[in-house]
Parts: C-alpha cells; structure tokens; sequence
C-alpha cells in the first residue's frame, strides 16, 4: 500500500470512484485522504474529501475541506458552488450567498449557481434578487424547468398568480411529468375557479412525496359505469376535505354502484346516517381492504370523475344530520338567554400554511366584550390550552364529551352562530347549514377562492377576508360590525366583562 502511495495515485482515485458509485463514503474519505497525503497541492482532492463528508453528514469537516480546496486554488468554482449548497443547507444563507457568487465569478455560464443564489434570496424573503436570479439562471438554461417552478412560487408569494401559473406552465413545457409543478398549477386554477381544469392538475397531489401512498390491488375508478359494481372510495386528505368532499357520494351512489366509504375513526358517527354510504368502515391502516371490491378512487377524485365546476358541484345543505339525543344534550348544557356563539381560533399546527390561517385566541378579547353575546370554544388540541391565559369570558366545551365529530356536530346545531379560522369546524358548520363567519388570511386556500365574501360549497357561510397580508385587524374589527348589527347594539353597550376570568 505504501509502495502505491509513494509512487502512483491512479489506483486511489479509481477506488475512491468506485466506491462513490457504490456510495461507500467512508472508503471514498480513505481513499481521498490517502491522496491528500501523496499530494496536498490538488485542489479536487479536498474538494472530493468535502462531498463525500458532506454525504456522511459531517458537515464541519465537509465545510473545512471546501475551504482548503480555495486556499490552494481561490478561483476552484466547484469547491465554492457546493460550499454554497452546504453553508445554505446550515441556515448559514448569507454565506451561501457570498460563495455563490464566487463560483459565478469563476465561471459565469454556471446557472445553477444562479438558481441556488434564487434560493436563498427567496428563502430570505427578497422576492426581488430572487426573481432576477431565477431569471438569469434560465437566460443561461432555457429549459430550466425548476427555475421557472420557483419562479411561479416567488410570483405566488407576490400575489402576481398570472405570472405564477405561467411560470408553472413554463415548467410543464420542459418536464411534462413536473409533479410540483402540475401541483402548484391546480391550486392556482381552482383560487381562480377554473374548477373542471383545476381538478384534472389536482390528481398530481397524489404522486407528491407527502402524499399517503396506497398500493391497492384493484383498478382506480376512471369512468361512471358502476351499475353493480363494489366501489372504495378513501380519502388521503384532512377530516375537513372529508367533511367537503363527502357530498359526492350521493351524486356516485345515483349510477348504481354499492358504495364503501373509508373514513378516519372520528368521522364515523358523523356519517353513520349518510344513506346514500352502503358501507363505512374506519381507516385503521394503509393495508388492503379487507373487504371486497371492484374499484377503488379517492374521494377528493371524485370532482375530476364527475367534471365538476362551480355550477355543477352539489351544494345542498345541510348534508349531514346531527344526532337527536346528543342535540337535546347539548341544548341543556348550552341554556343560555345571549347569543351563542361558538369559535375557533387555530388549525392543525403541522399545516404548512398555519401561521397565516390561525390567531390567537386574545384576538377575540372584544368580541367577548359584547354584553348580549355568550362565546364556546370549539377548540380542540394543543391551542385549546390558550383559554386559561386569557381574562375575558369563554366556556371551554371540552371537558363536557365532545368525542367526535358528531359532538362537535351537536354542539354546533346549538348554536346561534360560529367564527373560525379555516379549520375543520367550517366545513363540519358549513355542511350542517349553521349560519358561519369564516375568517380567512389574504391568500387563502384555494376552496375559498378570491375576493367573494360567499361560497359556493356552503351557502351558510360568509367570508371575511384580510384585505392586506397580515392585516387581521381589520378582519376582526368587520366582525364587530357585523356582530352589533346582529344583536342590535352599539358601541355604548361594550361591557367591563372583559375583565371576568373565563369559566371553566
């Protein structure tokens, strides 16, 4: 061994190929060490020492080593692109910037240099120096798909959806099988309401890398003809797209077919009435159905099946019964002489856009003011917990057996009216036909589309949407209006109320 190091590196550098080939980067570090040895003066040699470390997760020493390469060759634009990648992948962004940079002042024809410097200008928030660099980064790549994908999500972070769903279709063009692309595309359509093109993009969000993957052993329904036939119908989406999409059962049962409907346990006693489902059985796994069937298609497929558009989808309401005994329970439990409102304030904390769509409870801290009116929390999870932080006057409904939706769904249909951010609970007061103000941020999803202060999935309910991001000041202060011409109030009647600790 030491006879080849002192007399012939080749043999290192083929091992240390092959085994990057095989991704044993422990052997490709020995093998680039070794040749560190026979000659310290070789740029690449560092420079391939810091990928496969980098690959190995040791980042400082992949960082180190990067450094090394540039000391001995400054202008070595390989070491300073990939020191970019890992100092961005660090969160170190401003030095990723810095040797961005210096790799395309090495080599200006480097347009992934460009595309990354997008990146991190995007991930900083300047929407700008991204647009330029994406932009530069696709003067040097015509076909960049990836560069015009991002650059269709900088332009949706500006609100420009024209130039987003352009960009979009620009990926498309140059990787027809750009599932992020086609992704991102359906949602703009469907903001826009363009709901029969919307939904045939919408099936994409199935092949996504956080989509729940099914490997069923029958055929996807891909036509009407179920005369006879035993249909699965799951949903991979959340227990508010359930909520949603359940309505097109009916319009599927009316072709023939026997319907089985799988649903997370929680929404089982909720759609235990629904006649039109032959079969509910719970999601307990992602297995193969136990039971037998002809097809199988996911229920948020079904708009796409049936070409709905916003014409044609079944908006009736109420569409969901609740349960007779749990309402009269619920109606002596709520026995009070104001206007009963319930609320909710924050969605599911693991959803990507949250921290637009959610507030804090205090936010309602005048609404609580109002004498004639009573709040309930329909709150539930971790954000529940925000009721004994503040000093205003709200009951906490759940220590009093809300267990599933069907509780929830009782409790509702005692109410006179509910606020809430876009949780569950407006599709589940919305599908119930109880009279809802749905808060909603400035870009909001896309089933509530843009600008209307109605919708065509749940005639019950009204839209109140921020008229600038952020803005929910002004949301919240339009529900006092509308809130004081419902109880036939003034200003004057605001009360000290708001001092009483809630009860509990």
């Amino acid at each position: 061994m030491s006879e080849l190091l002192n007399e012939n590196p080749r043999p290192f550098i083929e091992m240390a190929k092959l085994a990057y080939e095989r991704k044993d980067y422990v052997k490709v570090c020995e093998c680039l060490q070794s040749l560190i040895k026979l000659d310290s003066t070789k740029p690449e040699y560092f420079s391939g020492l810091a990928i496969a470390q980098k690959k190995l997760k040791k980042f400082d020493d992949a960082e180190i080593n990067y450094l090394n390469a540039l000391k001995i060759k400054s202008s070595f634009w390989e070491a300073s692109y990939n020191l970019g990648l890992l100092l961005q992948e660090k969160g170190e962004v401003e030095q990723a910037i810095k040797f961005y940079n210096a790799a395309i002042e090495s080599n200006p024809a480097l347009y992934l240099a460009y595309y990354n410097l997008g990146n991190a200008y995007r991930e900083k928030e300047m929407f700008s120096d991204a647009i330029l660099y994406y932009s530069k980064a696709i003067d040097a790549k015509k076909d960049f798909s990836d560069a015009y994908y991002n650059l269709g999500v900088v332009y949706e972070h500006l609100f420009d959806f024209e130039n987003a769903l352009q960009n979009y279709e620009f990926a498309i063009k140059y990787e027809p099988n750009h599932i992020y692309a086609h992704w991102n595309k359906s949602l703009l359509l469907l903001l826009k309401g363009d709901y029969q093109n919307g939904f045939e993009e919408f099936e994409w969000r199935l092949l996504r890398k956080e989509s729940v993957k099914r490997n069923f052993m029958k055929p996807k329904l891909t036509n009407l003809k179920i005369t006879g036939k035993k249909v699965y119908v799951y949903c991979e989406q959340g227990l508010g797209d359930t909520i949603q999409f359940v309505r097109f059962l009916s319009d599927l049962k009316k072709l023939g077919g026997f319907l089985i409907f799988e649903v997370d346990p929680l929404l089982i006693n909720l759609f235990s009435g629904l006649n039109y489902i032959d079969e509910l059985v719970p999601r307990l796994s992602l297995d193969e159905p136990i039971v037998d069937y002809d097809y199988q298609i996911s229920l948020l497929s079904l708009p796409k099946l049936f070409r709905a558009t916003i014409g044609t989808i079944p908006s009736d309401t109420p569409y969901l019964q609740t349960d007779l005994n749990k309402m009269k329970h619920w109606n002596d439990e709520l026995a009070v002489e104001y206007l009963k409102v319930g609320i909710a304030w924050a969605g599911n904390p693991n959803h990507s856009r949250d921290k637009m769509r959610s507030v804090s409870l205090n936010r309602f801290e005048k609404i609580a003011g109002i004498n004639s009116l009573k709040l309930f929390s329909l709150q539930i999870g971790e954000a529940s917990k925000e009721i004994n932080e503040v000093n205003f006057d709200i009951k906490d409904l759940s220590s009093f057996g809300m267990n599933d939706f069907s509780d929830t769904a009782a409790v509702i249909s005692n109410l006179d009216l509910v606020i809430t951010v876009d949780t569950s609970v407006a599709h589940l007061a919305g599908a119930i036909g109880k009279e809802t103000w749905l808060l909603l941020p400035y870009f909001p999803d896309w089933r509530w589309m843009l600008e209307r202060t109605d919708t065509p999935w749940y005639p019950s309910l009204k839209l109140f949407r921020q008229p600038k991001p952020g803005d929910w000041d002004t949301v919240f202060q339009n529900v006092m209006d509308e809130l004081k011409f419902m109880c036939h109030i003034e200003g004057a009647c605001l009360s000290g109320r708001q001092g009483r600790r809630n009860d509990k």
